[in-house]
């Protein structure tokens, strides 16, 4: 288990138009599910992972909705595409406490995502010609 810190930013804007800083947090971040089961108990972890998926469908239906998802919206789609094969777990544990191989693997599921769902990347998107 690891230990990190985040800022907590209030939840409205400042006149300068940012959001301040109001405290910081540490919180564990758990190297595997029986290490946060162990931690948690398995009735939490299970509450956790079905608010996530609650959620991560509630994005998906909003997106489609209004048109195409947010990028955050694609990142938990990606790491629940991971989560729900044993290759793709196997995927996630290989890259575990590896920043820059987690966010390629993430990356790289988005990618696809985008492909499947028809969604051009900024990058092609700006190198179209605007029809007239």
């Amino acid at each position: 288990m690891k230990t990190l810190q985040a800022e907590v930013k209030s939840a409205r804007k400042s006149k300068e138009g940012k959001r301040e800083v109001v405290s910081t947090i540490t919180y564990p971040e758990y190297e595997s599910l029986t290490e946060a089961i162990h931690a948690l108990s398995e009735g939490t972890c299970l509450k956790l992972v079905n608010a996530q998926v609650a959620t991560n469908e509630k994005n998906r239906a909003r997106a489609e909705a209004v048109g195409t998802p947010t990028e955050k919206a694609l990142q938990q789609e990606a790491f629940q595409r991971l989560l729900s094969t044993t290759e793709g777990t196997q995927r996630l544990a290989s890259v575990t406490g590896d920043t820059v191989r987690f966010t390629a693997l993430i990356a790289d599921t988005i990618k696809l995502l985008k492909e499947e769902k028809g969604i051009k990347d900024d990058e092609e998107a700006d190198a179209e010609p605007a029809s007239a």
